[in-house]
């Protein structure tokens, strides 16, 4: 595969990975503003984690996925947006591995390996702050030989 077909198929997978987990989280903020945290502490009052970290978890969740969306959205620092929705992923499939839920713990991982993707194709996306600062190549339908 030479450079350029690289750089747009990167752009492309960047673009599609960026979509989908702004849906994901923009989604998912928006149904715990509706539902409330007490579900989530309700869940977690039977473990061993301190009910203070779960408070705390559960009253910030919303904003952080919130957070995360607008984040992917804007693409300032992408890499670092990722790497920061790959943390809070693991802090949630840590949750839920405490709690026996396997299938969603399948899930989460399954998120984080895709995360993984997003940090490595950040770096040919261009329809974002970093890909407009630093000018990268934004042609996904011709070859990019200006660089």
């Amino acid at each position: 595969m030479n450079e350029s077909t690289l750089k747009t198929n990167g752009f492309w997978i960047s673009l599609l990975l960026r979509i989908s987990f702004i849906i994901l989280f923009g989604m998912a903020a928006i149904h715990k503003f509706q539902d409330g945290t007490g579900y989530m502490v309700g869940m977690f009052s039977e473990t061993w984690i301190p009910k203070f970290m779960v408070t705390f978890q559960a009253s910030t969740i919303q904003y952080t996925e919130a957070l995360i969306a607008i984040w992917l959205l804007v693409g300032i620092r992408l890499r670092l947006a990722w790497v920061f929705t790959g943390l809070i992923l693991a802090s949630l499939t840590f949750g839920m591995a405490v709690l026996g839920k396997n299938d969603v713990v399948g899930n989460n991982i399954n998120y984080i390996v895709i995360v993984c993707a997003g940090i490595f194709f950040s770096q040919y996306d261009c329809l974002s702050v970093d890909g407009f600062k630093e000018k990268r190549c934004c042609c996904p339908t011709k070859s990019c030989e200006t660089d």
